[in-house]
This record gives C-alpha cells, structure tokens and sequence, in this order.
C-alpha cells in the first residue's frame, strides 16, 4: 500500500467525524435548543467519545459556530443558485430577502442561540455570515447603476433589508409570533418592492 494513501484515507475520516458531530449538532440545537442540550448528547447523537467531540471543538459555543457556518454556506449555494440572469433586480433582492427570511425561520433555534452568545459578548461570528451583507450591498449598487434601484444609503439600506427579513423569519420585535405567518412574508416582500422603487 503506498503510503500517500494513509493521509488520504485519516482526512477523510476527520472529515467524516467532523461533519458527525456537527450534524448531531445541529439536530440537537434544534430540538432541544442550544441550553438544552449537551456535549455528551452531541457524542452519543454522532455516535462517538465526548473526548472525540472536545478534539474537534473546544466548547459548545465553537461547536454552535461551526454548525452556522456550515448552513451558511449551504445558504450561500442555495442563494447563488437563485440568482436568475435577466430578473431585475428589485426582483432579485426580494426574493434573496424572502431567501433570508425562510434560513432564519427554518434555524430559528440555533439562529437564536448564536444570537444570544453574541449579545452576551462572547462571539464575533455574524449569525448568517458576512457574506449576507455583502451580497446585498452588491445587489443594491447593480440596481442602482442599473437605475432599477432609487439611490439609496448602501450600507444602511442592505442592514436594514437583512435585519427586516431575519427578524421577521424569527418571528422577533414587531414580528413576534408571525415567525410562519405568510402574510407577514408577503408585507415584508411590498415594503421592500417601494422601499426600492424608481
């Protein structure tokens, strides 16, 4: 056996374990919720040592990082892939928003934990990524040099876009209860459509 294929087969067994304990992860954040569940159940759940899972992860709150970043990323293919050339671009962002809006709704419990560790001021990470912004700041200036877009505030205006859509998608501040409330996603979508409009 040439031994080029040993570290071969150990990364992709690190790998695999990885993805394991980050999945169990997830589905525990999910059902029991962030304080409710335990490195130990997240071993048990991935069917590994708790000292396994403490040589990937030094805390639970690292673990809950990783798990973000992976649905993020995941968000990231989805949103890409939805970016249909020849839409105007009004359109594009409302439906990149709605896009926001349905991640948040569908991770509402590990969203929320990520939120709260970084409210008390112990992690950095942004609960979806930099990259959210980034997109949308990206959408507004092409529909404004397009002059699909009224000129608007780019910064301020794809925060405040972003913010709208998780917050309505965690059913948080004037959204409280209407997390699934379709409707409450159709009025997002008509704010948004004459916040932008020519």
């Amino acid at each position: 056996m040439p031994i080029s294929s040993a570290p071969g087969r150990l990364e992709q067994k690190k790998a695999r374990t990885r993805a394991a304990i980050t999945g169990a992860a997830a589905e525990l954040f999910s059902e029991k919720g962030f304080e409710g569940t335990s490195i130990q159940q997240i071993a048990e759940r991935a069917a590994t040592g708790l000292g396994t899972v403490y040589g990937y992860f030094q805390s639970k709150e690292e673990l809950l990082g990783a798990v973000l970043r992976a649905r993020s990323e995941n968000e990231l293919v989805r949103f890409q892939a939805g970016l249909l050339i020849g839409t105007p671009t009004p359109e594009l962002i409302v439906a990149a928003l709605d896009r926001v809006r349905a991640y948040a709704e569908d991770n509402r419990a590990i969203l929320l934990a990520a939120i709260g560790i970084r409210l008390a001021g112990t992690s950095e990470d942004e609960p979806l990524g930099g990259w959210v912004i980034q997109a949308f700041r990206l959408l507004l200036q092409l529909g404004i040099d397009r002059g699909e877009v009224r000129p608007l505030p780019v910064d301020t205006t794809a925060r405040m876009l972003v913010s709208t859509a998780l917050t309505c998608g965690l059913g948080m501040g004037p959204w409280r209860g209407r997390a699934t409330d379709i409707q409450a996603a159709a009025e997002v979508k008509d704010v948004v459509r004459t916040i932008l409009a020519c």
